[in-house]
């Protein structure tokens, strides 16, 4: 995925290579490129029609997890109930003279807490109005430390970041703030984990006594998805839990992690190739031993089929709500061999009780050369919004400019029928990347903070905007 600050010198020049890279290997994957430069894009509130061109849908409810029932019909050709009126309350801008990109993004009340990387890695709060205040560095470690994702326990923020050194080891370090001003708590320190996959995101959640990390592990033999438990300051408190591995063809795990209302954690995870990964559920108890599962709730995978998620963008893609677990990916279908292929990525929305069983629903309709992308859950009042982007698919990228739009859409979370029509921003001449959002407080109905990418080629811009929905 693209980074931001990389037009500096020979930075530039090596991740320049690493996004082409990147992109080509997304292909089967589930996302595709990014696009950038420094304008604001219009935005509209009206209902969008993201399905039309030649729909490739046409297969069977066949290859689903056991226990999980497919429904064909997406949800966003579903009648809006009319019961709220969503709409886009502030447009997305660009962050003034910011070159970073926001890496995880947090509540804490009527404000939110961003973690950015590059050049250097620090954290920030700011307002409904997108301005941030002073940062506090956590890593100066220049182009070096990323992947940050954090946590908030009501008072403090915990924050885990990777770091690669220059022999291509990767270390994953620790740190916490205080919430309302950023002082820091814990001081940055490294964590005592073997070998860090750079392929995957670490994601950590508040638990009752401390917190708790899922991340991937590099193994002789693949990969290892680990749960390890820690105190509030970050020491490891228990021994660390495989939950999953995968082979030497594993492209990574791209995984969610939450607390779980009973004390224990939950889980979705990817696994598989770029061709046939699929994504699974599982429970864990307080010591992180399984409870349920693994489970598969996606398709199975193969057949030009693979669903997951993005692979450096892990979190917000799975929550529990009344005794059932909402669990959001994408899963893509491709035909044919480049440079005559054909792929489509729609969004995947499961929803399971603790044993695994429920349904799989559609977003969207399939649609041949367009994708979904990193589409994540947000609980506004008691209804469940999704944010994602959705454009063009980028097969190669030698200087690439994407049109995705970013949407929203908040649902019933007992039919996943939409409350309110769906809401667009429309991209002008930059493409929405890497979209995150948290909910804020404060705000009648509620209202999604959202953060995006604006990138082109090498370059990537941060932008902030505002989704609010008001119930009738």
């Amino acid at each position: 995925m693209p980074r931001n600050g990389l037009h500096r010198g020979a930075e530039a020049s090596t991740f320049a290579t690493m996004k082409t890279t990147c992109l080509i290997a997304a292909l089967l994957l589930v996302s595709g490129c990014a696009k950038d430069d420094a304008g604001t894009p219009d935005a509209v509130g009206d209902v969008t029609d993201s399905t039309d061109g030649e729909v490739t849908d046409t297969r069977d409810s066949a290859d689903v997890g056991d226990g999980v029932v497919q429904l064909d019909e997406p949800i966003l050709e579903r009648a809006p109930t009319g019961a709220a009126t969503c709409t886009v309350e502030r447009a997305i801008a660009p962050i003034a003279d910011a070159d970073y990109q926001i890496e995880s993004l947090l509540s804490v009340g009527s404000a939110v807490v961003a973690t950015r990387a590059y050049p250097i890695l620090e954290i920030a709060r700011a307002g409904s109005d997108g301005l941030f205040g002073e940062a506090e560095v956590l890593d100066a470690t220049q182009y070096a430390a990323s992947q940050s994702a954090s946590a908030f326990d009501g008072t403090s923020v915990a924050v885990v970041w990777t770091r690669q050194d220059e022999g291509g080891g990767v270390t994953v370090w620790f740190a916490k703030v205080a919430a309302d001003d950023l002082a820091v708590e814990v001081a940055p320190k490294e964590l005592p984990i073997g070998n860090a996959s750079y392929l995957t995101q670490p994601v950590i959640v508040a638990r009752s006594g401390g917190w708790a990390i899922l991340y991937a592990e590099t193994l002789a033999s693949g990969t290892a998805l680990r749960l390890t438990r820690l105190t509030g300051d970050g020491a490891v408190d228990g021994a660390t839990v495989t939950v999953a591995e995968g082979g030497a063809a594993n492209i990574g795990f791209a995984h969610s992690f939450i607390a779980t209302e009973d004390g224990g954690f939950a889980a979705t995870f990817a696994l598989g190739g770029y061709d046939n990964a699929e994504v699974s559920f599982v429970r864990l108890d307080a010591q992180g031993a399984k409870v349920s599962g693994p489970h598969l709730i996606s398709r199975a995978g193969g057949g030009g089929y693979s669903s997951g998620a993005s692979y450096r963008a892990a979190g917000d893609g799975l929550l529990e709500h009344e005794g059932k677990f909402y669990a959001a990916f994408t899963e893509s279908y491709s035909t044919g061999d480049f440079p005559d292929q054909n792929t489509a990525v729609i969004g995947r929305l499961a929803v399971v009780d603790g044993a695994g069983n429920g349904e799989l629903h559609k977003l969207q309709a399939s649609v041949d050369d367009m994708t979904t992308v990193q589409p994540s859950l947000h609980l506004i009042d008691d209804n469940i919004g999704i944010l994602w982007s959705y454009g063009a698919v980028i097969y190669i990228c030698g200087g690439c400019i994407t049109d995705y739009d970013m949407h929203f859409v908040l649902l019933d979370p007992a039919t996943l029928t939409p409350v309110a029509p769906e809401v667009e921003q429309l991209s002008d001449r930059n493409g929405f990347t890497n979209p995150r959002g948290a909910v804020i407080d404060g705000v009648i109905g509620g209202a999604l903070f959202t953060t995006t990418a604006l990138d082109f080629h090498a370059l990537s811009y941060p932008a902030t905007g505002v989704f609010a929905c008001t119930p009738k």
